[in-house]
């Protein structure tokens, strides 16, 4: 018995088909999936076994294939779903022919239960990630697919196919099935030449593209009062009751921010980037439309949002959710409408989800990722090394593709250190910084506020913020009010700068002020410090004959993931700091480091703290140091010993970092710094001072995610000052002269 089939003109070409053919075609919805069970069958029909690699589309496949067995009244048998493996399933025909059904992205030759078929028919290969030319053997090969992306094998595949590469193009699909034109894209549409016309060109996204796009197809809701929207959006805001549901037309502040985007770029760099905003400055809004861009126009794209709760999520889904009910063009979705994960018709597929522990985006190709608030993903159960992992996966997932990290301070966290690097050139992100003030419409109106009585009870900092930033009468009435609203929050809910911004509300152990200001006249990066293996070394003065210099040395294992260590050398007379080194040091580099600063500023004292791995530092720096290292600073020598005794056999070298020691030294660093005493160079030293608050706990510490090495470093260097080393007694014998 035989199956009759019949296929359209414009594939008249496919009966006689090549040992190998490719078939490169347009959009059709799953017109192609009919074509190609019906030549399946042909080959079936001579007993032949064919096998199907469907890459989504499996229950429409069966169900095509079963209707046309039916309508050619060939009986068959499913017998086989290949053991538990739901996505495989085989079916015998009453000739001896048998049809397997194959489904999924990634197909794994050794589980497959043939090496041998006399032909094999693939759907929607460029989603399949396994290249079906080398798994199987066949008589027969013929592969279907859209364009795919560079790199794909099927991409390579068809540029090399030569004589074997069949090309329908919509011209030819539109005239046999003209129900397929509303679904054709648009001429204006990027991808129009690569997607309908079969041209091989790169699709690009630009911000002017968005723009566009936003102002012809999304529709946002707003809370805004009317007078801060555009002429389009106050009529269509008129005519509604309740929120209104108003075009998204990109704000001034939004086209700024697209352009350091696009700047970035430009200059060579990564499309990675790390957003510090203020709160509810739409930026969410805007990174939802660019994904949502994104998932429409280019096929095959996948792209992921990750909130910090469950009610932030839900929140973003609801934005995606009007801007695809209200979208006039929108390629549907194939899934259920109350899911977070938006299913294309065009196979994208857009998930927003909430952050939580590990994994996410692992093994996945990712087109965009959009982070939002990832300050607070260190919150709740999750810890600073949950996040690494977190955000490892996603980086990886989108190693090729956009990354928009983004959000309001909260503390020292992985954002906070993430983006300190940035800002000195040592992350693969670009930071990009919205002040509160960047946004026109942050401001008080006039009627809501006394210009007079505001001007009369200036205060000093608002003086200051007015000239430095060149603010007006409104938006420091603006500022007063939400000043009421967050209170000491303010900082980092409407960030001015992006250091201070990142201080919890809680207490600092030292004067955020007096750092504060430090900050504001160091140079950055500092050009006094330089890369070493393991971290940095710098050299703000150079070493003074005859002065006096002390050292103070913080210890760890010195492996990653550990803290970091190092040595700060300073000025006795002064006060100032004049050398560093710091990073991660095993114990004996350590140890060569403190010895070398130490000779180099005239033998300075030593201070090593020995608790943990000091006992290896120290003992390697009185192997190496020489007599001057060997003797304890009471007997002329240059090392610090912890017990100041006479008798060199109870005394300790090194400074031991206990629950008294600690308060005294904590103390000493804070009168220094608040006094002006100490000549403070090192720039992360500050960074840190900042971080160092009281916790949950009680005690004064560095904030999660943040090290108090720096601290400890200049605390005992500090604590050096104190002491002074005693020179030999020296004692006459005999009778005097």
């Amino acid at each position: 018995m035989s199956v009759a089939i019949s296929v359209p003109e414009p594939y008249a070409e496919l009966v006689t088909l090549r040992a190998q053919t490719l078939v490169e075609h347009a959009r059709l919805n799953g017109r192609f999936l009919e074509v190609a069970i019906a030549l399946a069958l042909r080959d079936a029909s001579d007993g032949q076994v064919v096998v199907m690699f469907v890459s989504k589309r499996t229950q429409r496949a069966k169900h095509v294939l079963l209707r046309m067995l039916a309508d050619a009244d060939f009986k068959t048998t499913k017998y086989s779903d290949h053991g538990s493996d739901s996505s495989m399933a085989a079916y015998r025909l009453n000739n001896g022919a048998e049809v397997w059904m194959c489904s999924g992205k990634t197909f794994n030759a050794d589980e497959l239960p043939f090496t041998h078929v006399g032909a094999v028919y693939a759907l929607d290969c460029q989603d399949i990630t396994t290249d079906l030319r080398r798994i199987v053997s066949a008589d027969r090969r013929t592969l279907f697919g859209e364009i795919a992306d560079r790199g794909h094998w099927f991409y390579e595949a068809c540029r090399e196919a030569g004589d074997e590469l069949l090309k329908y193009d919509m011209a030819a699909i539109t005239k046999l099935f003209p129900d397929t034109k509303p679904r054709v894209l648009p001429q204006t549409d990027p991808l129009y030449k690569r997607v309908m016309e079969l041209q091989d060109v790169a699709p690009t996204f630009s911000a002017q593209s968005f723009i566009t796009f936003a102002r012809r197809r999304l529709k946002v809701r707003t809370d805004k009062p009317l007078e801060f929207l555009t002429e389009r959006q106050q009529a269509e805001g008129r005519a509604q009751f309740g929120t209104p549901v108003v075009t998204f037309d990109v704000s001034q502040l939004q086209k700024r921010y697209l352009a350091a985007k696009r700047l970035a770029v430009m200059q060579g760099k990564k499309p990675w980037y790390l957003l510090l905003k203020y709160r509810r400055g739409g930026f969410t809004t805007l990174e939802q439309g660019l994904s949502y861009q994104v998932c429409q126009e280019l096929p095959r794209s996948d792209a992921m949002t990750l909130a910090h709760t469950t009610k932030s999520t839900k929140r973003i889904v609801r934005i995606t959710k009007v801007f695809h009910e209200k979208d006039p063009e929108a390629v549907p979705r194939l899934n259920d409408k109350s899911k977070e994960t938006f299913e294309f018709e065009n196979n994208s597929y857009f998930f927003i989800g909430t952050a939580g522990g590990t994994g996410e985006g692992r093994g996945d190709t990712l087109q965009r990722v959009h982070g939002s608030e990832v300050a607070k993903w260190c919150l709740g159960p999750h810890r600073m090394e949950d996040v690494d992992d977190l955000i490892a996966g996603l980086l990886g997932a989108a190693a090729h593709g956009e990354v928009v990290l983004e959000t309001t301070p909260n503390g020292m966290e992985w954002f906070a250190n993430e983006y300190k690097s940035a800002r000195q050139g040592k992350s693969e992100f670009t930071p990009i910084f919205i002040r509160w003030f960047d946004d026109p419409l942050n401001r008080c109106r006039p009627g809501e506020f006394d210009p007079e009585e505001l001007l009369a009870t200036l205060s000093d900092e608002e003086k200051n913020l007015m000239a430095k930033h060149k603010l007006d009468l409104g938006q420091v009435a603006f500022r007063r009010q939400q000043k009421r609203v967050y209170k000491r929050l303010f900082p980092q809910e409407m960030p001015e700068d992006d250091i201070s911004c990142f201080i919890q509300s809680g207490t600092c152990y030292f004067d955020t002020d007096e750092l504060l200001e430090m900050l504001e006249k160091m140079p950055d990066p500092d050009p006094c410090k330089w890369g070493i293996p393991g971290g940095y070394e710098a050299e703000w003065e150079k070493p003074v004959k005859n002065e006096e210099y002390v050292l103070g040395c913080d210890t760890s294992e010195g492996l990653p993931g550990c803290d970091p260590n190092g040595v700060g050398v300073i000025r006795k007379s002064t006060g100032a700091q004049v050398a560093a080194v710091h990073g991660l040091f095993n114990p004996r580099v350590l140890a060569e480091h403190a010895v070398r600063l130490g000779q180099k500023y005239n033998n300075g004292l030593l201070a090593v703290e020995r608790e943990n791995h000091g006992h290896a530092v120290i003992q390697k720096v009185l192997e190496i140091g020489g007599n001057q290292y060997r003797k304890p600073h009471f007997r002329g020598g240059s090392m610090y010993f912890f017990d100041v005794r006479e008798d060199i056999k109870k005394a300790r070298a090194g400074w031991s970092t206990n629950g008294n020691t600690r308060d005294v030294l904590l103390d000493g660093l804070s009168e220094a710094i608040m006094d002006g005493l100490m000549g403070v160079k090192d720039r992360e030293f500050v960074d840190e001072a900042l971080s160092f608050k009281l916790q949950s706990n009680g005690k004064f510490e560095a904030d999660p995610g943040a090290h108090d090495d720096q601290v400890i470093k200049w605390g005992i260097a500090w604590q050096m000052k104190k002491y002074a080393r005693s020179k030999p007694k020296i004692t006459f014998l005999g009778g005097s002269k």
